[in-house]
């Protein structure tokens, strides 16, 4: 048998062009794997935020009916799949999220419950049962789909605006908890502002933003990394042993952050190379929490907070004056910078991919590491979902 590829003819600034043998599935049968694979991932996220927000670090003991008509909780059925996907651990990727094991039925099960739907029903613009039918239709055409039964073309119409009319909400509350860019007014009377903007240290800033209609804060952690040491080779190669922030570990060692945000990412600024050859290496790492939860465990979260940038600078201490040592939170480094030899702009190129902590199965759920911001579309466009080892698609411009 003979598996013919698709091959990229063409690539520009907005789009790849490829060549589709004609013995291929007929091109609707992709675009209904793209519409359900993106339907159902942003349900996975919208559902946990609700839940985390409501139960806290109890969220993955909700209660569920799963597909064999077993009452159990999100834990448990997720425990049971992880480990049957263990029997075939070397293919795909691991991963540990519980909402990741659930499929679409369960999840709408789960919503439109009675137990449940209270938390949801602000989100959805229509009755229960009207959601839960446009919602079990596109799930039916996702299971002929998964059990590879053929599908019409209209049936991809009618997911695209079953998702349209019943998710508009959805993604509405998902792009504004993910951007969170508004800059909190410094003159903010509410107490989570006057006790978290005076936090921050030496090599430590603290920026607080807000989302637009305020339900949301995010508190960024501008960490400042210093340089223990620096290498020359030749004329274009440089390496530099600077310090890092260990992300994951923030949420592993404090409960009291780990039990109230909603998410934990990390962003590495674009760095530059000044004429001293001393560049500015940075790590920004924002923390969300729903504005009520924020007020409602303020002093837990503040005291963690503090007790995190506390040990910061402990470790910062011990680390500078030892080389090999490496503490919970800072560790040492090497990132790089290569002479770009080009003719017409010739340039330092700063490498510091080694700064990063991309998600791995063993972090916590909270950590959503690198996932960007997103102004709109987040169900349709998103190059990554949070619990992902790697990116679904390129970044559409």
């Amino acid at each position: 048998m003979e598996w013919k590829k698709a091959v990229a003819k063409a690539e520009d600034w907005s789009s790849i062009t490829y060549e589709i043998p004609n013995r291929w599935l007929l091109t609707h049968y992709y675009e209904a794997f793209n519409v359900l694979f993106r339907v159902e991932n942003s349900l996975r996220v919208f559902v946990y935020t609700i839940l985390k927000n409501v139960y806290l670090d109890k969220w993955a003991d909700t209660q569920i009916e799963t597909v064999e008509e077993e009452r159990t909780t999100i834990a448990a059925i997720a425990k049971k799949r992880i480990r049957q996907a263990q029997d075939f651990g070397y293919l795909g990727y691991e991963i540990s999220s519980p909402l990741m094991h659930l499929n679409s039925g369960e999840l709408v099960r789960l919503i439109t419950s009675n137990e449940y739907w209270k938390h949801f029903a602000r989100y959805f613009k229509g009755r229960k049962e009207i959601i839960r039918n446009k919602l079990d239709e596109i799930g039916n055409i996702r299971n002929s789909l998964a059990h590879f039964r053929p599908i019409k073309e209209d049936d991809v119409e009618i997911i695209k605006q079953n998702a349209k009319h019943v998710l508009v909400a959805v993604e509405a509350s998902l792009v504004e908890m993910t951007s969170t860019i508004t800059i909190v007014p410094t003159n903010t009377t509410d107490a989570w502002y006057e006790t978290i903007s005076t936090m921050g240290g030496k090599s430590v800033g603290v920026a607080l933003y807000q989302s637009s209609s305020t339900e949301w804060i995010r508190i960024e952690i501008l960490y400042r990394s210093q340089q223990i040491n620096v290498s020359q080779y030749g004329d274009d190669w440089l390496s530099y042993q600077i310090l890092n922030l260990r992300t994951p570990n923030v949420i592993q060692l404090y409960p009291g952050i780990s039990k109230y945000v909603t998410s934990v990412s990390e962003d590495i600024p674009y760095t530059t190379m000044p004429e001293d050859l001393k560049p500015r290496f940075q790590k920004k790492v924002s923390f969300v929490f729903s504005k009520q939860v924020l007020n409602d465990n303020l002093t837990n979260i503040a005291d963690a907070l503090r007790e995190f940038l506390g040990k910061i600078a402990n470790e910062e201490e011990l680390v500078c004056a030892d080389h090999l040592a490496r503490g919970e939170l800072i560790e040492p480094v090497t990132v790089s910078a290569r002479f770009i030899k080009d003719p017409e702009r010739p340039r330092w190129d700063v490498l510091t991919s080694t700064m990063q902590y991309p998600f791995r199965e063993e972090y916590p759920v909270e950590y959503w590491g690198d996932l960007g911001i997103y102004y709109r579309d987040f169900i349709a466009a998103a190059t990554k979902y949070p619990w992902m080892p790697s990116d679904i698609s390129r970044f559409d411009i």
